[in-house]
């Protein structure tokens, strides 16, 4: 189960939390995983849009050895609100999975997606990426995503194809990377005032 909880002003700044239940691995796990973000957005016309966020992951409780929790840094440009560069910076995570890590490092992911509209209802969106990791597993590997979505407002449908390559698998191991099929419903509510 997941849920979230976005706060929007009208200047541009967000507060949010995420919530989810988690069993990131066989054996011993947390119970949950929690977010918690603040950023800014703004237009600058009608093509050129940026997004600047602060992201903290953390796991309560979390009986692991290692302290998975981290820090992301992210900075997304985007063309027409359809074309997004984006790039996340994290000092400080730590080697997760069943093969070892080489330490706690640095870490970056270069994104580009694409968002089309097929009808007021329907969109297609597709990205590819590359996750760098030299710090922490001595290794980069790349990824990418396909999705089919509906509005049926206020509940939303997701249909996703994920990928990465060989190396995400060989530190991952292919239960946790490879390709993946993904379906999701959210049901959005919101205040205004």
């Amino acid at each position: 189960m997941q849920g979230s909880l976005d706060l929007e002003l009208p200047v541009g700044i967000y507060v949010g939390t995420f919530v989810s239940s988690t069993n990131p691995n066989p054996g011993t796990s947390p119970s949950a995983e929690v977010d918690l973000w603040a950023g800014y957005t703004r237009s600058f016309n009608e093509w050129i849009s940026t997004d600047l966020r602060y992201t903290h992951y953390m796991y309560p409780d979390d009986p692991r050895v290692t302290d998975y929790d981290r820090d992301e840094f992210s900075a997304t440009l985007g063309v027409h609100s359809t074309v997004f560069l984006s790039a996340n910076f994290s000092p400080n995570t730590e080697a997760i999975a069943s093969t070892p890590g080489l330490s706690e490092g640095d870490s970056w992911a270069i994104e580009l997606s694409a968002r089309h509209p097929i009808s007021t209802r329907w969109s297609i969106s597709a990205g590819v990426g590359r996750y760098l990791l030299e710090e922490i597993y001595d290794a980069d590997y790349d990824y990418w995503s396909v999705s089919v979505s509906a509005d049926f407002a206020p509940l939303e449908l997701h249909f996703s194809l994920l990928g990465a390559d060989d190396t995400a698998e060989r530190i991952f191991t292919t239960r946790a990377a490879g390709e993946r099929v993904a379906v999701t419903a959210l049901y959005r509510f919101s205040i205004s005032r």
